[in-house]
């Protein structure tokens, strides 16, 4: 149980963290006037960056925790905040953008998750 615990607050500040960081370093790239969010081709780089994100941890999620309900629990945790902080932005994210990033994030987490279960599986044998 502590073991679920720490994974899913290292899972949730690393997440946290990664996404962060590395999405403004990436708005940063857009040099033309306005929020990087509205343009597609910065659009495209932030969503695959978000799926990296989301996969390496669930990769991380995958080595720590023994119970797939721990993984899921950290991919609506990763979520829930997101619908509240794009509206609230003080540009407002297109919904072109936040939708899919927001339908993402499960998906890419609990793939990463299953990636690892896999690899580890395949090493067994």
């Amino acid at each position: 149980m502590v073991r679920e615990l720490f994974a899913l607050f290292l899972g949730f500040i690393l997440w946290t963290a990664a996404w962060g960081g590395g999405g403004t370093l990436i708005s940063g790239l857009h040099t033309g006037p306005g929020n990087a969010f509205v343009v597609p081709e910065m659009q495209a780089i932030l969503l695959i960056y978000s799926v990296v994100c989301s996969v390496v941890t669930g990769l991380m999620m995958g080595a720590l925790c023994r119970r797939r309900e721990t993984v899921l629990l950290l991919a609506i945790l990763l979520v829930a905040p997101y619908p509240f902080l794009f509206t609230n932005a003080a540009e407002p994210v297109p919904l072109a953008f936040s939708l899919p990033f927001i339908l993402a994030i499960v998906p890419s987490v609990l793939l990463g998750a299953q990636a690892w279960l896999r690899v580890v599986r395949r090493l067994e044998e």
